[in-house]
């Protein structure tokens, strides 16, 4: 399935929505808060790399991560997937993973799939980070 994203307020640019879309992963660190920005896609085609990504981060000692999803374009069942594995990785560890910036899409995503319910979700990154105080 194709779609189009605007792109210079008019023109339209080919985007793919199916498997196969790129990833992209930075990391920040603010005090002892991993943040883990994801853009572009989610998917089949990246969610193994995703989920060992962040597991190696939890093994180097990543007990709070905040994953900011602004620029999380598509997620397919395989993302919803990989955080389910991540959360499960982390809690043997007694750490705590939360969510901010999530796009309409990846936010309906969460509600359909019951994620919200399982996850804490921010609309921002101040109060996503404001969350980890009470947790030691």
């Amino acid at each position: 399935m194709n779609g189009y994203r605007i792109v210079s307020g008019r023109e339209l640019q080919p985007i793919s929505l199916h498997n196969g879309g790129k990833m992209d992963i930075k990391t920040e660190k603010k005090d002892n808060v991993l943040i883990v920005s994801v853009s572009g896609s989610l998917d089949a085609s990246n969610h193994q790399q995703f989920t060992e990504t962040v597991q190696s981060y939890i093994e180097e000692g990543a007990r709070h991560l905040l994953f900011n999803l602004q620029g999380l374009e598509y997620m397919s069942s395989a993302g919803i997937r990989a955080f389910i594995m991540i959360e499960r990785f982390l809690s043997p560890f007694g750490g705590v993973m939360v969510f901010y910036g999530l796009v309409p899409f990846v936010d309906e995503i969460f509600e359909i799939a019951g994620l919200k319910s399982d996850f804490k979700v921010f609309e921002d990154e101040a109060s996503a980070l404001s969350s980890f105080s009470s947790v030691s």
